[in-house]
């Protein structure tokens, strides 16, 4: 890591934690920096809510949770108070649907308040990480799927910038690698979803959300989904399919970030 990165590194402790936290999180995080680059072996940290992750010397995905309690914490913390909130009787179970896993911080930080989880992650490398890190909490690995979510059924090719980048995602050439790829209408009647179960969405798939959402229709508009937190680059395209899906109420959580929900 280049002293440039290095600095981004602390600004990002001090901007995301208050008080003495900026301090304690400022230790961890040096001494962490500090540890993967002597020693570049793997630990395991237990996160806010009890369970535990695998922080790899080269994924900046973990290594947010050596610099603060909550990475992404106003995103989490709603997708938990929606998870919470079951006050519907003749509901089924709630079940986290993680789509663009990369290695599980999203699915981890649910694991305690959903019934089930289910994480989409189609980049093979990432995808074993993100397996490591459901058997780490108890969970069986085949709720990790290795596939993309699109609005048809193939293969499809993904980019491979190694280790377990936040920025992989589909491309319309035929470099990287070759993933499979399906609907999420054909996997909810492959997997026999219960329309009365408690649906809570993330979507995190760098520029390919309008494909997810359009090979999910059947999904969206005739299954409990309660909400929806994503990324978004195409604001009006996505936000377009979204209220013709139901889904009128948008906000703002952060840059590029949204929840949508039914009104």
């Amino acid at each position: 890591m280049g002293d440039h990165e290095m600095l981004n590194v602390l600004k990002y402790i001090w901007n995301k934690n208050n008080g003495i936290y900026k301090i304690k999180y400022l230790f961890i995080g040096i001494s962490f920096q500090i540890f993967k680059r002597l020693s570049k072996k793997i630990i395991s940290k237990t996160i806010f809510n009890g369970k535990n992750i695998f922080l790899y010397p080269n994924c900046n995905v973990s290594s947010m949770y050596a610099y603060t309690d909550i990475p992404d914490r106003e995103e989490i913390l709603l997708l938990r108070e929606f998870a919470k909130q079951n006050n519907c009787q003749k509901c089924g179970k709630t079940i986290f649907l993680d789509i663009g896993a990369n290695i599980g911080s999203y699915s981890i930080s649910m694991m305690d308040v959903c019934d089930s989880i289910i994480a989409f992650e189609p980049h093979p490398y990432t995808s074993k990480r993100c397996k490591i890190n459901f058997l780490l909490n108890n969970l069986d690995e085949t709720l990790v799927k290795q596939l993309a979510l699109s609005d048809s059924i193939g293969s499809v090719h993904f980019s491979d910038y190694g280790g377990s980048s936040t920025v992989n995602h589909i491309i319309q050439t035929e470099d990287g690698i070759e993933v499979q790829a399906i609907t999420l209408d054909k996997f909810i009647v492959d997997n026999n979803f219960a329309q009365d179960d408690r649906y809570i969405i993330k979507i995190d798939v760098e520029g390919f959300e309008e494909q997810v959402l359009k090979g999910g229709r059947n999904f969206f508009t005739q299954y409990n989904v309660q909400a929806i937190v994503f990324e978004c680059f195409s604001q009006n395209r996505v936000f377009n399919i979204l209220k013709t899906y139901g889904f009128t109420e948008i906000k703002k959580l952060s840059e590029n970030n949204y929840c949508a929900t039914k009104s």
